[in-house]
């Protein structure tokens, strides 16, 4: 963990880890155009999260260097199918809170549906399609898991307060192994970002991308 991360979150107790990339996966969430672009829905009305751009680049290493070890990598996205009155049908209450989203964003196979292109942000072993917070929340994610006998999962992507959040909840109680890759997500707030952490840090490992990639690489074969 870095010195300012630290100085941040205090020491919390950390929980034994070891870092298998064959019964490792990493989950890359809601990493797509309408979320993370300029020119996505939630900057088009005025939601643009200011620690996106400096995260991609990292996060496509991250990525591309975790599936070097042989861990799986799943990208896991946000779509809401409409109704014939254009209206997404399985949005729930989330649309009280962002009501543009009746109208436009995250429409399947639209440009903001889509992952974030560039270099790392493809070739993924499985990919899961959601429409709550909780990428377990009405997907086939914890049989997709089961079945490629993971263990251990660890969470990029975003927002770290909501849907990232809300799978360490989900993959916890579904006794997987849950490492929150700290430097690897972002939210709209510093300090709410922070926060979340340090209030998962009691029953998951929240470690630097430097830190995961190091437990990988020691254990991949050759």
């Amino acid at each position: 963990m870095n010195d300012s991360f630290r100085q941040a979150v205090g020491d919390f107790p950390r929980i034994p880890l070891t870092l298998r990339p064959e019964s490792t996966a990493v989950l890359l969430i809601d990493v797509q155009n309408d979320f993370c672009a300029p020119e996505g829905i939630y900057a088009r009305n005025g939601l643009e999260c200011p620690g996106i751009p400096a995260l991609m680049g990292p996060l496509a290493e991250f990525l591309a260097a975790s599936k070097q070890s042989g861990a799986r990598l799943i990208n896991v996205r946000t779509e809401y199918a409409c109704g014939p009155d254009g209206v997404p049908v399985e949005a729930g209450l989330h649309i009280e809170s962002r009501p543009f989203l009746k109208e436009d964003g995250l429409r399947p196979g639209s440009w903001g549906a889509r992952t974030v292109e560039g270099e790392g942000f493809s070739g993924f072993d499985l990919e899961i399609v959601k429409v709550r917070f909780s990428s377990f929340f009405g997907t086939d994610l914890e049989e997709q898991l089961r079945a490629l006998n993971i263990e251990t999962l660890i969470l990029t992507g975003v927002y770290t307060n909501y849907c990232v959040q809300a799978t360490a909840f989900d993959a916890y109680q579904r006794n997987f192994r849950v490492v929150m890759a700290h430097d690897m997500m972002t939210t709209w707030d510093a300090e709410v970002h922070t926060g979340v952490l340090k209030g998962l840090s009691g029953f998951t490992n929240v470690l630097s991308a430097r830190e995961i990639l190091a437990g990988l690489h020691a254990r991949s074969t050759p």
